[in-house]
C-alpha cells in the first residue's frame, strides 16, 4: 500500500522489519516471493548494498525446482538491474544465460534470442578469466542458437569469438 502511494522507502521498511522467526515460517515459495519483493524496493530505492545482501538469502537451486520459474525468471531480472548497477558484465551475462535455460523462454525464439543476445553482449564486454571462457565455450555449445542472432552474419568474428581464448580490438580491426 505505501509503494502504490509513491513511498518506496517507506514500505522497503515495512519488509526489512519482519522478523527471521515470521520468515523461517514461511513456505519456500512465499519466502521466495517475499525476499524478491525486498530485493525489488530495495532496488527501487537504490539500495543496492541491501538488495545484495537480501539476494544472498535466495536459494537459487529451489529456484530451479518446478513450479519456481516464474520466480527464478524475476530473480534474475531483479539480479540484471543490480549487476549493471555495479558494471559487472559477467555477472550480468551470468543471469541472462540462467534466464536463456529457463523452460519458459527456451520455447520462446524470441524471448530466447534477446535473451542470448545480451547474454553474448556481457560476455564479449567481461573482462577475460577462465570463468568467462568457461562460458565462451558453453556459448559454443549452442551453435544452432546462436545462428539466429543478428551478428551471425559477420560468422568470422563469431569463431574468433568463440575458438579463441581472447577477443581483442586488434584481431577485429585486421578482418
Amino acid at each position: 500500500m505505501k509503494e502504490a502511494d509513491g513511498k518506496v522507502a517507506e514500505a522497503c521498511e515495512i519488509l526489512q522489519e519482519v522478523q527471521v522467526e515470521t520468515i523461517g515460517s514461511m513456505e519456500l515459495k512465499e519466502k521466495a516471493e517475499f525476499l524478491l519483493d525486498q530485493i525489488r524496493l530495495c532496488l527501487a530505492k537504490k539500495d543496492f548494498v541491501r538488495a545484495s545482501i537480501v539476494a544472498k538469502k535466495v536459494n537459487t537451486e529451489k529456484l530451479s525446482e518446478a513450479g519456481f520459474e516464474g520466480l527464478k525468471l524475476k530473480f534474475y531480472n531483479l539480479m540484471i538491474q543490480y549487476y549493471e548497477h555495479e558494471r559487472d558484465f559477467f555477472q550480468t551475462c551470468k543471469c541472462y544465460h540462467a534466464i536463456l535455460m529457463t523452460k519458459t523462454v527456451g520455447e520462446d525464439e524470441k524471448e530466447s534470442v534477446k535473451a542470448l543476445r545480451m547474454a553474448v553482449l556481457y560476455l564479449v564486454l567481461s573482462p577475460y578469466d577462465s570463468e568467462v571462457s568457461d562460458m565462451i565455450h558453453r556459448f559454443n555449445i549452442m551453435q544452432k542458437k546462436l545462428l539466429l542472432l543478428p551478428m551471425a552474419k559477420y560468422s568470422h568474428n563469431q569463431k574468433l569469438f568463440l575458438y579463441h581464448h581472447s577477443l581483442s580490438v586488434n584481431n577485429l580491426k585486421s578482418t
